[in-house]
C-alpha cells in the first residue's frame, strides 16, 4: 500500500509559507484583562531564556530507534514530565524515549531517563537507582497520586504496553502495571489523571492513536521528479482506536469503565487530553485533542456518565468548519473571567486554535484576534504551556514546534522537519506578541516534543523542559525581565484526592482575577508540576479562594505574602513552605 502521507498533506504545507491566514483585530471583549497600570519593561539584547541543558548536568538524547524503513510510530515522540516526584519541594525531569524498532542497529536498549533535582540548579541521574527508565516505545508520561499515600506516582504511555510506577517514597518507584489493572496496549499517546466519577478518587483517561505496531506497518511513497521515495505514511492509512478510562475503585485497582461511562463514542486518532471543569459545576470535563477528526468535549453529569458535545459546544473543529490535526492541549483562563478556556496545536497551514470560554455553553475561536494565526500558521505545533512568564499577571503562551516528516524538506525549500519554537507574551487586549529575543535555546530550530514548566531553581518565576526528538533535551532557565511579584501555591487534599487534583485558584491581586485548576497531563502528552504560580504585578499580596474538588463553596485566605510559596490544606490550614 502506497500514497504521500496527507495528514501531512504537503501541498498546504507551502500555502502556509505564504504568510497568516489572519490577523489580530479588536480586542477580545468585555472580560479581556485589564490594564494593571505596569508596563513591560523595555526590550533589551539580553536572552529572555538561557539553554542550561548540559550545565545542570542532563545528558540525555532521544532516540527514535530507526532503521531506515521509516517506521510510522518513529517521528511521533516524546513527552516529559518537570514534577516533584520525590517530594522535596523540587521539581525533577522525567524524559520519555523510544526503542529499538525491527532492523535498527544493534547496541544498548533504550529507556527513559529520570534526573533528579539537587536544588543548585543541577541535576543527577538516578533512572537506575528509582526503578525507572522505562524501555518501552515511549510516547508520553502523566504524574498522580492514586493510591492516595501522599507520593505523585507516574503512568508512561507506550506503543505497545503502557507503565504505571507506583511511589515508595526516598525516590524509589516500582512497576504496579498488572497489579492494578491498567496494562493497556496500544498506540497510547497523551493521558491524564482525574475524578471522572466524583467518588475523590483518581481515575485515569488514556488517548490513544491508531491502530499500528511494527507488524502492521505498510511502506508509503511519494513522488520526487522522476523517482519514488519512501515516505511516512499519512495516519489514515491506519484504523482510529478508542481512548480507555480506567476508573479507581478506592483500593488501588481501576476497570476499564470506558463504554458504560459514555466514551466510547467513535474512534479517533487522540493524541492529548485533559480533565477541567469548563462548565463551573463542580465535577470535571474531559476534552480530547484529535489528529484529522473532530475534536471531543465529553461532559460529566456528575456521576461520572459523559455526553460528547464537542461539536454543540464550538470545539469540535477549527474557524471555518475545517477538521484540524490536535495534538498538544491546555484549559487557560487567558482572559480573567473564571471561566476555563481551550488551547490546540495543530498542524502549519492550521494554526494554534484558542478556543474562548463564553460562560459554559458555548466557545469561540478567538485564534486571529489574538494574534495567534499569524504567529502559529507556519509551524507544527506540538507541546504548550499557559503561564505567566514575566510575572505581569497575564498568563502568557510558549509552544513547542517541530514537523513530522523529513519528506517536507525534500519537496519544499523552506520548509524542514526542525523548526524553532515560540515564545508569546500577553499584551493589555488579550493578544499575543512574540518575545522580541527570546534566546538560542528558543529560537534554534529543532523538532520539539513534550513540554513542561516549573521552577527548578527556586528563584520565582517559570522555567522550562522541552523534549526534542533525536536531540538533547532543552532545559530554559527563565531570565526574562520580571514585570512583578509572585505567588506560588502548593495544594494538598484531604481523603482519597491528597494531590488535589480538580481544585480551582482563583487569585485577586492589583485589580486583576486570575484562576487555575491543579491538573494531570496535558500540554503534548507531558507533565507539568503541580505547584500553581500566579505573577502579581505590582501587588506585594493577594486575596486567594481555593475551591477543593466535591466543594461547592471557595475557602479564602487574606492576604497571602508574595514572593514565596504557600501549602494549602482544605480547613484554613496553611505553612509557608519557602
Amino acid at each position: 500500500m502506497t500514497g504521500v502521507r496527507a495528514g501531512i498533506t504537503l501541498g498546504l504545507l507551502w500555502v502556509a509559507l505564504a504568510g497568516g491566514c489572519g490577523d489580530r483585530g479588536a480586542s477580545l471583549g468585555e472580560s479581556s484583562p485589564r490594564a494593571s497600570g505596569h508596563v513591560r519593561p523595555a526590550a533589551t539584547s539580553a536572552a529572555a531564556f538561557t539553554r542550561v541543558t548540559d550545565a545542570a548536568g542532563i545528558r540525555f538524547r532521544h532516540e527514535d530507534g530507526a532503521s531506515g524503513r521509516r517506521y510510522f510510530a518513529e517521528s511521533m515522540g516524546a513527552g516529559v514530565a518537570f514534577s516533584d516526584l520525590t517530594g522535596d519541594g523540587r521539581p525533577d525531569i522525567y524524559l520519555v524515549n523510544g526503542a529499538r524498532l525491527p532492523g535498527a542497529p544493534a547496541g544498548a536498549p533504550l529507556r527513559d531517563a529520570f534526573y533528579v533535582n539537587q536544588g543548585d540548579g543541577t541535576f543527577e541521574d538516578r533512572t537506575d537507582a528509582a526503578g525507572l527508565g522505562d524501555p518501552g516505545y515511549g510516547m508520553g508520561c502523566c504524574v498522580g497520586d492514586y493510591d492516595a499515600d501522599g507520593r505523585p506516582d507516574l503512568f508512561v504511555t507506550n506503543v505497545g504496553r503502557c507503565t504505571l510506577y507506583r511511589n515508595l517514597g526516598g525516590g524509589v518507584f516500582s512497576d504496579v502495571t498488572a497489579a492494578v489493572g491498567v496494562g493497556l496496549t496500544g498506540f497510547c499517546t497523551g493521558a491524564a489523571f482525574g475524578d471522572a466519577d466524583g467518588d475523590g478518587d483518581l481515575d485515569l483517561y488514556v488517548c490513544r492513536y491508531v491502530r499500528w505496531s511494527a507488524a502492521t506497518d505498510q511502506p508509503c511513497q511519494a513522488q520526487q521528479g522522476d523517482r519514488r521515495v519512501e515516505v511516512y505514511c499519512r495516519p489514515t492509512v491506519y484504523p482510529a482506536d478508542l481512548g480507555v478510562l480506567y476508573l479507581n475503585d478506592g483500593s488501588g485497582r481501576f476497570r476499564d469503565a470506558t463504554r458504560a461511562s459514555g466514551l466510547a463514542v467513535t474512534p479517533a486518532r487522540s493524541l492529548g487530553c485533559l480533565w477541567t471543569d469548563f462548565d463551573n459545576d463542580r465535577d470535571v470535563d474531559l476534552f480530547v485533542a484529535n489528529d484529522m477528526s473532530p475534536n471531543f468535549l465529553f461532559v460529566n453529569d456528575g456521576k461520572g456518565h459523559f455526553r460528547e458535545e464537542a461539536m454543540a459546544r464550538g470545539v469540535a473543529l477549527g474557524e471555518g468548519g475545517k477538521t484540524h490535526a490536535g495534538m498538544g492541549v491546555a484549559a487557560p483562563d487567558f482572559d480573567g473571567d473564571g471561566w476555563m478556556d481551550f488551547a490546540v496545536t495543530n498542524f502549519s497551514g492550521e494554526y494554534l486554535a484558542l478556543y474562548r470560554n463564553l460562560g459554559g455553553n458555548a466557545f469561540e475561536d478567538v485564534s486571529a484576534r489574538a494574534g495567534l494565526v499569524r504567529a502559529t500558521n507556519r509551524f507544527v505545533g506540538f507541546g504548550l504551556c499557559f503561564a505567566d512568564l514575566d510575572l505581569n499577571g497575564r498568563p502568557d503562551l510558549f509552544v513547542a514546534n517541530g514537523h513530522v516528516t523529513e519528506a517536507a524538506e525534500q519537496f519544499y525549500p523552506g520548509v524542514t522537519m526542525a523548526q524553532p519554537n515560540l515564545c508569546l507574551l500577553q499584551n493589555s487586549a488579550g493578544g499575543f506578541d512574540p518575545l522580541a529575543n527570546p534566546g538560542d535555546g528558543v529560537t534554534q530550530a529543532r523538532a520539539s516534543r513534550g513540554l513542561a514548566v516549573a521552577d527548578f531553581d527556586g528563584d520565582g518565576d517559570l522555567d522550562l523542559v522541552v523534549n526534542n526528538w533525536k536531540e538533547a533535551p532543552d532545559l530554559l532557565r527563565n531570565d526574562l525581565a520580571r514585570a512583578g511579584h509572585w505567588l506560588r501555591l502548593r495544594l494538598q487534599g484531604t481523603g482519597k484526592n491528597r494531590a488535589a487534583l480538580g481544585a480551582r485558584v482563583r487569585v485577586t491581586a492589583g485589580g486583576r482575577s486570575q484562576t487555575q485548576e491543579v491538573c494531570s497531563g496535558g500540554s503534548y502528552a507531558s507533565q507539568s508540576d503541580a505547584a500553581l504560580t500566579f505573577g502579581l504585578g505590582d501587588a506585594a499580596s493577594a486575596r486567594v479562594e481555593v475551591t477543593w474538588p466535591a466543594q461547592k463553596i471557595a475557602e479564602v485566605w487574606e492576604p497571602l505574602a508574595g514572593d514565596r510559596e504557600h501549602r494549602l490544606r482544605p480547613g484554613g490550614a496553611k505553612e509557608m513552605a519557602r
